[in-house]
């Protein structure tokens, strides 16, 4: 079941808000014409908003039921770790020494390499979870690998004299691609999502792959289509924020719980369709408890017994059982208490209120609790008075037959009264 998605910041503040801070990011970029201030602030944010959404998934990974929020939470704790170095190495920080343009141009693919291997692996985990620190340490393995192999000179130039190098525009367009195919599999399963959620996960990655293709467009790091990517970047990352860290922190049940709350929801609509069924019935039903009383009783139950519900619940079945029927209800009881029989089933006479009986078809099996032990009776109630009473007149009328029969053939044998007297009470 699907909810619509209930912010405390309405939408249409949230999109005034976004378009503000790109704004004010543009200003800084063009008006105070301060480009490495705009990509710290532009970093800055998408390294908090990936290290938010890693606190807020690792801290519940034991009650997180899908997988896929886990893995892109976990992942994107890494991702945030390599676009930090990123921002380090950036030029003009002079943070790293020797640090030339390619060395954050590597780090920056690598992290979209992470990124989007995230994105690719997180729809296996949909339906089932993961473990989270073999996920740990799968994605810190993997960083760990990409990181040597930059150290090393082993991870292709990206930036070089001329540009960008065609590794780094294939590689781009490699990762929107993957993206691509990761926003089939999202959509493929969206029912398994919060309807807002997936969209606005949907949103991020559509963002995403834009970011890429303006990345494979700059020849300088400061320039317009980097200035682009970085801006759809920031965007991507605030639906992202939304999607996972504002969601789940004011809409926990609904989304980090998600499975938890339709179980509640199922468990619910059961709840009323047995309600339903047992008010309902034509057949009276009742739980007995182990010391052998009514704890519940429908009202067709209590149509056929005549006592009302309140009466009925502080009495037991056996009281209320004819005499020439309680032994043989008693040893059936004492067999399936015993667990000798999972159910039994009687045909019994029960005392009504008025004074009279009518006959049942009385059926009772046990039910077990989670630990396997009895829990309590289950208890079915048939009328089948006017069968019984039917059973009955065409029993009398098969003796009527018979001795009509007899008196019959007495007649005919003989026309003497003594003889055709005694013929009768023979065949009688």
């Amino acid at each position: 079941m699907q909810t619509e998605y209930s912010s405390r910041t309405p939408t249409w503040v949230a999109v005034l808000m976004g378009t503000a801070a790109c704004a004010v990011l543009l200003w800084i970029r063009y008006t105070l014409d301060l480009p490495l201030l705009f990509h710290t602030l532009a970093e800055l944010f998408a390294v908090t908003v990936a290290v938010a959404t890693f606190m807020v998934t690792w801290n519940a990974r034991r009650y997180i039921t899908s997988g896929y929020l886990l893995v892109l939470g976990i992942s994107y704790f890494f991702v945030a770790g390599v676009d930090l170095l990123h921002l380090i190495a950036y030029k003009g920080m002079n943070l790293i020494p020797g640090a030339d343009v390619d060395l954050p141009t590597q780090l920056w693919v690598a992290g979209r390499y992470l990124q989007v291997a995230a994105l690719l692996i997180a729809p296996i985990f949909i339906k089932r979870k993961p473990n989270p620190w073999g996920m740990f340490f799968g994605f810190g393995a993997a960083t760990l690998l990409l990181l040597a192999t930059i150290a090393t000179g082993i991870f292709p130039t990206a930036l070089g004299p001329d540009g960008l190098t065609p590794f780094k525009i294939v590689s781009e367009y490699l990762i929107a691609a993957g993206m691509l195919v990761a926003l089939f599999l999202l959509y493929s399963n969206r029912s398994e999502f919060d309807d807002a959620v997936w969209k606005l996960l949907a949103g991020s990655i559509v963002l995403g792959i834009a970011s890429e293709i303006s990345f494979t467009l700059y020849t300088d790091v400061f320039g317009a289509a980097n200035t682009t990517g970085h801006l759809l970047r920031i965007i991507m990352y605030y639906l992202i924020y939304r999607a996972i860290v504002e969601a789940s922190l004011k809409r926990p049940y609904d989304v980090l719980f998600r499975e938890l709350t339709e179980t509640a929801q199922a468990l619910r609509e059961s709840e009323i369709r047995f309600r339903s069924t047992f008010e309902q019935a034509t057949l009276g039903i009742s739980h007995v408890g182990l010391d052998g009383r009514w704890t519940q009783v429908n009202p067709r139950l209590s149509e056929i017994t005549g006592y009302p519900p309140d009466d009925l619940v502080s009495r037991t079945p056996e009281s209320l059982t004819h005499p020439d029927d309680a032994a043989t209800e008693r040893g059936l009881i004492e067999r399936l208490e015993l667990e000798d029989i999972p159910e039994y089933r009687l045909e019994k006479r029960i005392l009504r209120r008025n004074g009279g009986f009518i006959w049942v078809n009385a059926a009772r099996a046990i039910v077990k609790g989670p630990d396997d032990k009895p829990s309590y009776y289950i208890e079915t109630i048939e009328d089948i008075t006017q069968r019984k009473t039917a059973e009955e007149e065409r029993a009398r009328a098969r003796v009527l037959g018979e001795a009509l029969n007899a008196i019959d053939r007495a007649v005919l044998s003989t026309l003497r009264p003594l003889e055709m007297l005694s013929r009768i009470m023979a065949d009688s």
